[in-house]
């Protein structure tokens, strides 16, 4: 017979506890994240949570999903000391959780696989795999989203554990993943073409590389595509090296405080994506890669906000229409971007003004200024 609480009064008190951290009174969060804490001398304390994460589905979803996430930090942080049963009772639970009607526990359950992968081993877990893949070819959409979550986790997680296991399971996954790009969910055919764009390194490490990303110069976005072809549509060619070199081509038409943005964002990228560890991983996915591109372009923007508001003024307002690429001037998907950056000037009529010429209008559509 599965595990139950054993005292009724037990599992309430740590109800109340979870309703009662998500008080807005940080006085209130204090006291009852100092009591949770305390929780964890008991060794099942943590089968409690995660029973509340999976069997109590009549409970608030946040009150659910925040179980599962306390339940995830206990791992990362002393997994090893879980006592053989408490593991066992876990991975059993989330298993049979995979499948829940609330996406939110779904997504939470997968967190917490794949955090048990990362602090053991798919070695320690033999019959997961086998289990997810089953799942796959379930008529249950819940249940086959619930794995693809999972696997998609893990293969960002544990890419190093995945290709080198003794069973090769890319060799099953990959295939698996293509099978699904016809299926007739919108949500599971995003899950499969996403996965499916994990690329192998195809050069080994090269240190020369990494010193062209040091030195900022343009040919670090070429000699990685090299070791990870993603291809001319995604964001290492058609945005990282295309603008660095066109900022580079264009840097002495701005006037002082236009290089300086110029360069500080050209520097900027380079080294987000340095640390970011991409070039050293022996697999990436070529979609992560383009979120993450996309998202280090705000952080650089936003990062010199002040300069970028004293440089959209005079003779900048053209230099910057003649850095985007034709192609690009009518790509309005990331003008949200531009705006918050420009809603940071002071006075804000600045940015106001120059959206009301016509150059500035396409100049808002750069993907580098936007992204």
């Amino acid at each position: 017979m599965s595990w139950q609480p054993v005292q009724a009064d037990g599992l309430e008190q740590i109800l109340t506890l979870l309703r009662q951290s998500q008080s807005p009174d940080t006085q209130i969060q204090r006291q009852v994240q100092a009591r949770l804490e305390s929780l964890n001398q008991y060794p099942d304390f943590n089968k409690y949570l995660v029973y509340i994460l999976t069997k109590l589905i009549d409970e608030q979803e946040a009150t659910r999903s925040l179980s599962g996430l306390i339940l995830k930090n206990n791992a990362k942080s002393h997994y090893e000391k879980f006592p053989d049963d408490v593991r066992l009772y876990i991975k059993q639970e989330c298993l049979s959780a995979l499948g829940d009607r609330s996406p939110l526990i779904r997504a939470t359950v997968g967190i917490l696989i794949t955090t048990i992968v990362t602090k053991g081993s798919l070695e320690q877990w033999p019959s997961l795999l086998e289990h997810l893949y089953t799942c796959l070819d379930s008529p249950n959409i819940n249940l086959c989203e619930g794995a693809f979550g999972a696997l998609q986790k893990i293969c960002q997680d544990s890419a190093d554990q995945l290709e080198n296991a003794p069973s090769q399971p890319l060799n099953v996954l990959i295939p698996k993943f293509i099978q699904f790009f016809l299926h007739s969910q919108p949500k599971i055919r995003s899950h499969a073409i996403a996965q499916s764009h994990i690329i192998q390194a195809t050069k080994p490490i090269n240190q020369t590389c990494l010193n062209f990303g040091h030195a900022n110069d343009c040919y670090f976005y070429k000699c990685f595509e090299e070791r990870f072809p993603c291809g001319s549509t995604y964001w290492i060619l058609k945005w990282g090296e295309k603008y660095c070199t066109r900022m580079q081509k264009f840097l002495l038409n701005f006037d002082k405080n236009g290089q300086e943005l110029i360069k500080k964002i050209s520097i900027c990228l380079t080294n987000k994506l340095i640390n970011l560890r991409y070039y050293t991983m022996n697999k990436i996915n070529c979609e992560k890669l383009q979120l993450a591109g996309q998202r280090i372009v705000r952080e650089c923007y936003m990062n010199n906000s002040n300069l970028f508001c004293k440089a959209l003024q005079g003779k900048n307002r053209n230099c910057f229409f003649e850095l985007i690429d034709n192609e690009d001037r009518h790509d309005l998907t990331i003008v949200r971007t531009l705006l918050s950056v420009g809603q940071t000037c002071t006075p804000k009529q600045k940015l106001t003004d120059m959206r009301s010429t016509g150059k500035m209008n396409q100049c808002i559509s750069s993907p580098m200024l936007l992204t």
